[in-house]
């Protein structure tokens, strides 16, 4: 029997700290999310993100060379469709609000319960991909020809009306 692997692209988790990298991987597996890649240095998150297309980023704040908070908003500008989730000790009001004013999807305080990792990370997959299909409703609807016209090559139109119907149907 096959399993299949969700989410479709992998959630990457960035930690220093080996112990904490395991308790939400295994959390997020426990929670279905077979698609993991974990990551102790964190300069090395910005090649892995250009080399590989990831669902979601679970991020630490304090890390040694490169903290999350200065990685956080290079990973919003550069990769603005993946979501990150930032995992942390920090337990200060100021600094989840710093992280979401950054373009943090989430702000999770360690150590998390595995049900908040899992729910978390769930989010922020689906936004993920409701901003995909978003897109792609709205290419398709703001388009001019058609993907498949073979589909339709049946009914004979010239008819502007019509091919937008062609286009909804497509969509």
């Amino acid at each position: 029997m096959e399993t299949s692997l969700f989410p479709s692209l992998p959630v990457l988790v960035v930690d220093d700290e080996e112990g904490a990298l395991f308790t939400i991987v295994a959390a997020l597996r426990v929670g279905g999310v077979t698609r993991v890649l974990t990551c102790r240095d964190s300069r090395e998150v910005m090649g892995l993100l250009s080399g590989q297309e990831m669902s979601v980023v679970m991020l630490d704040l304090t890390m040694p060379h490169l903290p999350g908070d200065v990685l956080l908003p290079q990973i919003v500008q550069q990769y603005p469709d993946t979501p990150v989730v930032v995992v942390t000790g920090a337990n200060d009001v100021d600094t989840a609000v710093q992280c979401m004013r950054l373009g943090a999807f989430d702000y999770m305080v360690k150590p998390c319960e595995s049900q908040r990792i899992i729910s978390g990370v769930k989010r922020a997959i689906e936004l993920r991909e409701l901003r995909a299909a978003y897109a792609s409703l709205k290419e398709g609807m703001l388009s001019h020809e058609l993907k498949h016209p073979e589909a339709f090559s049946a009914i004979l139109t010239n008819s502007p009306k019509m091919l937008a119907v062609f286009r909804f149907a497509e969509t």
